[in-house]
């Protein structure tokens, strides 16, 4: 028995990215570790993403597989082609807490504008959380390992294939009536996953609209539940252009999402919290003081 099941861990990631992962326990260096990765590219072609604990902390580490060197070069040419890419990931995943390194030939590299030119012979990335502020056991732990892999995730992802991004968009300033079709805008420059859960590393899943956290309303029903607004549509983005996940991208629950497509083009979620902010001084009233 492992001091964490790693199918929690690929559950709460594929609710968090979209994408399908798996749990497993791997044997390495004599030991057993729990570990996390994507359905496909599968073995030995694909990568890993493995879990570890010591007394102070939690860490995440990338395992590319014996046979992913053509994964680690469409990493180094998407970068290459787009070094902001990994720029914006990492300003969306570095938190005041824990420590994220990426390293290519064993050389740190803090952003897209330090990254070499030559070939890599090896791409590394890490993630450590502090246990100082985590028990021993249950969620806590979960939710630290949810949070270091999940990092190592989106920095890996930030750097493979593009996937087409779904976006809902108003008609005549009407909202989107039942049965509508939902636009599927294919765009070589969003990366949607990774910047999807760098976008959450950074603000968290708490709409930034209404305030509504799933977890706390459902309970573990709504782990890592929200859903991620372009602050900009996605069908006016320019050529060439990178979203960064912490200026371009907020974290919204569905029925604010809706409420900001009401306008074309969209509310800013800051004018919609501010609508709720009256609606809710409306409904309670005058205070008694006034009164």
């Amino acid at each position: 028995m492992t001091w964490l099941d790693p199918s929690r861990v690929a559950e709460r990631l594929s609710n968090r990215s979209g994408l399908h992962l798996v749990g497993e326990l791997v044997r390495e260096n004599g030991g057993t570790f729990p570990c996390v990765r994507p359905k496909a590219p599968e073995k030995p072609a694909g990568f890993g993403i493995l879990l570890s604990r010591s007394p102070k902390a939690i860490q995440a580490s990338f395992e590319p597989d014996h046979f992913a060197r053509p994964l680690v070069s469409q990493i180094q040419e998407t970068f290459d082609s787009a070094p902001s890419a990994l720029e914006g990931v990492l300003q969306g995943l570095v938190g005041d807490e824990g420590r994220l390194v990426v390293a290519v030939d064993g050389v740190r590299v803090l952003g897209g504008d330090k990254l070499p030119a030559h070939e890599w012979g090896t791409f590394s990335v890490e993630c450590e959380k502090p246990l100082r502020r985590v028990t021993r056991g249950g969620d806590q732990v979960l939710d630290a390992a949810v949070e270091v892999a999940g990092a190592v995730l989106a920095v890996v992802l930030a750097g493979l294939p593009v996937e087409p991004v779904e976006e809902i968009e108003s008609v005549d300033g009407a909202g989107l009536p039942e049965g509508a079709s939902v636009r599927v805008v294919v765009n070589r420059y969003e990366r949607s996953a990774a910047n999807r859960m760098a976008c959450i590393a950074h603000y968290g899943l708490t709409c930034q609209a209404c305030g509504i956290d799933f977890a706390r309303a459902y309970g573990p029903l709504g782990d890592d539940f929200i859903h991620v607004h372009h602050r900009t549509p996605v069908s006016q983005l320019g050529e060439g252009y990178v979203v960064n996940p912490v200026a371009d991208l907020i974290p919204v629950c569905p029925n604010c999402h809706a409420m900001l497509h009401r306008r074309s083009p969209p509310l800013d979620y800051q004018e919609l919290r501010d609508i709720l902010a009256v609606r809710r001084l409306g409904e309670e009233g005058p205070s008694a003081s006034e009164t």
